[in-house]
């Protein structure tokens, strides 16, 4: 790691030389030594130290508070102050620049150094609560834009979906431009993907194993046709993590893929993973990590390195130093990590040097659980009109154009639908169908609706009227905790959006003949 970088600011040369000396001695490097606030400010401009030890009284027409206030606004650069005074309105005047320290001279050397880590430690708190609440105003943003994003998609895809089984394929310039279009929109599906991923709503499905296997099959699968090859060094008894397996493998593939493009003359990637101890008591210690176990998980590179200037912005959403395009250089990569590593209880850490290569540090919590045994889903697609009988079907959602599509995408496959704009409209049409003696043979429920009853409460209101209800769940919130565990929640499925013909044919297929695990 880069050593922390101390400017002094003191307008007695011997003093100024005494404490040099002693910081030196300490491992600390003393970026410069300025003996006004005028220079100081200079000084912190072109250096850009982590640290300022700041002389209150200094000569000429600056003190020292008014330098720390310029060197803090313009730089955001933290600032301990040394000084021989201590009266009430110097400690006013003192407290608006916010330091980080304030020292009465004389001080002992423990003194000195006590305050110069716990700066350091204030700092990087601060940088990681700034972060966090950058991102949690980036997710609000980011679920809300994917909601209603994947509500235009799923009336895109479906659309195109159908106008290809309605055009001969020897059409080929029709069938070309529609094949084509599906694929851009399954990739606008992908990135509003990431975005669930980002923000609030996303959720996870974890398991508890050794990522050992999945940590080298998700880095060979990223290098494969690549001139970039990858070195493991990886033990066998290596701890058990939880860890959502589709959320976890963008983790690696990004970090590989973001080594492989720093690398494009070839070389080695080297991916490491060990147990670790975080143990306070024998002053074995991460920051921000909680005492207790971990899997340390390190992925090496060769490459052009990451710039002093760019290391601290890496992580923030829509950063990015490639060129902008729609499959690299978005931002959202690395961002969309740091996130996953969050929601896993981990830690995400990272070195580099320009010229030599990055490192990235992952640290996820080892658990005591045992391992979960795969359950096989069988997936039946038998289209839903070579049923017996045709089937009723009911859909709540609040979006007229949802409505109308879903009602071409049911119609072809041979049901027949009736709609309705809230829950309690579908509560109302349900019970008069089953009154009727022509009940529903299954109702597919928007997760939200805006100013009424959603999908989440009305289920149980229709579990009153009818306990062997089959409801499907449907909504652009994949990530949602209703959609990731909905049997929880009342249903018997999840459809989330967009989806293709033959995956809601699927979906309806197992709902209806109870084969939904």
């Amino acid at each position: 790691m880069t050593k922390a970088r101390i400017l002094i600011v003191e307008d007695e040369y011997v003093i100024a030389e005494n404490m040099q000396a002693k910081l030196e001695k300490e491992g600390y490097v003393v970026c410069g030594v300025a003996p006004s606030g005028k220079r100081a400010i200079q000084k912190a401009k072109t250096e850009k130290p982590d640290l300022v030890l700041m002389d209150i009284m200094l000569k000429g027409p600056m003190d020292g508070i008014e330098a720390a206030n310029q060197i803090r606004k313009r730089f955001n650069i933290p600032i301990i102050y040394l000084t021989a005074f201590s009266d009430k309105e110097m400690l006013d005047r003192a407290k608006i620049t916010e330091p980080f320290g304030y020292l009465l001279k004389p001080f002992e050397d423990r003194e000195l150094y006590a305050n110069i880590e716990m700066a350091f430690y204030k700092a990087r708190m601060e940088q990681e609560l700034l972060k966090a609440k950058k991102f949690e105003s980036v997710a609000i943003l980011a679920g809300g834009i994917a909601h209603d994003y994947n509500n235009l998609l799923s009336v895109i895809l479906g659309n195109i979906n159908m106008a290809k089984e309605d055009i001969r394929p020897e059409c080929f310039d029709i069938y070309g431009f529609l094949d084509e279009a599906e694929k851009a929109t399954l990739r606008a599906k992908y990135l509003t993907h990431q975005m669930l991923t980002l923000s609030k709503s996303g959720f996870s499905t974890k398991k508890t194993d050794s990522i050992a296997d999945f940590l080298k099959e998700s880095v060979k699968l990223v290098l494969t046709g690549s001139n970039v090859s990858c070195e493991f060094n990886i033990p066998n008894d290596l701890w058990r993590v939880e860890y959502d397996e589709a959320q976890m493998r963008h983790v690696i593939s990004n970090m590989t893929m973001n080594a492989d493009q720093a690398m494009p003359e070839g070389g080695t990637i080297n991916v490491c993973a060990e147990n670790f101890v975080v143990d306070a008591e024998k002053g074995e210690h991460v920051l921000f990590l909680a005492h207790g176990k971990y899997v340390k998980i390190s992925l090496q590179d060769k490459g052009s390195g990451i710039s002093e200037e760019h290391l601290p912005m890496i992580f923030d959403p829509y950063f990015s130093t490639k060129e902008k395009g729609t499959q690299k250089g978005m931002g959202l990569g690395l961002a969309i990590v740091y996130s996953v590593v969050k929601k896993h209880k981990g830690h995400i850490a990272v070195e580099s040097e320009p010229g030599v290569g990055t490192t990235f540090h992952i640290y996820l919590p080892a658990s005591e659980k045992e391992t979960a045994e795969p359950r096989n889903v069988k997936v039946n697609s038998v289209p839903v009109a070579a049923e017996k009988g045709k089937k009723k079907l009911l859909v709540m959602d609040d979006e007229e154009m949802i409505r109308n599509f879903l009602k071409q995408m049911l119609d072809r496959l041979g049901c027949e639908t009736e709609f309705a704009r809230d829950g309690g409209e579908a509560i109302d049409l349900y019970e008069k169908a089953k009154t009727s003696g022509e009940p529903f043979d299954a109702v597919i429920l928007g997760l939200t609706v805006r100013g009424g009853m959603g999908g989440k409460e009305a289920v149980w209101r229709l579990k009153e009227i009818d306990s062997e209800v089959k409801a499907i769940i449907s909504s652009g919130y994949s990530n949602d905790p209703v959609m990731m565990n909905f049997r929880e929640y009342g249903f018997a499925g999840a459809i989330p959006k967009p989806c293709m013909k033959k995956e809601l044919n699927n979906i309806l297929h197992r709902v209806l003949q109870g084969q939904y695990r």
